[in-house]
């Protein structure tokens, strides 16, 4: 699909969804290159996104990655949305670092929003797109 169409599919979703849109284009960092490794990475009912390179010790042949082993290694894998424990997340993985963790009741929270981009009513973790 050619940008223009895939920009025009992106806004009638929006128009149409009972919720928020979210979408995650993955530059693969470590890990298998599988649909393994795609977002969102799915925990009881639970889904989260990341964007970054986090700050722990990945093992060169590890299948899964750094999201994944992080999830499994330091949040026992179990997400949550509650802001306080997020706010101790943050601060461990590091302004740098983004997450979207979402329910499936329709609760979406970003981990490290304020280093991302607001442009109209979208939300971007970073600007790379525009290069």
């Amino acid at each position: 699909m050619r940008l223009p169409s895939f920009i025009e599919e992106y806004y009638k979703a929006k128009r149409e969804a009972d919720s928020d849109v979210v979408l995650h284009f993955r530059i693969a960092t470590s890990g298998n290159i599988d649909s393994a490794n795609c977002h969102p990475f799915l925990y009881d009912n639970m889904a989260i996104m990341h964007n970054g390179i986090l700050p722990i010790k990945v093992p060169k042949d590890s299948p899964i990655n750094d999201t994944q082993l992080f999830v499994k290694n330091f949040m026992q894998g179990r997400l949550t949305t509650d802001p306080k424990i997020l706010k101790k997340i943050a601060h461990l993985i590091g302004v740098y670092n983004k997450f979207v963790i979402m329910d499936n009741k329709g609760v979406i929270r970003i981990v490290n929003r304020s280093s991302g981009y607001h442009i109209e009513d979208d939300w971007f973790s970073n600007l790379n797109f525009l290069v």
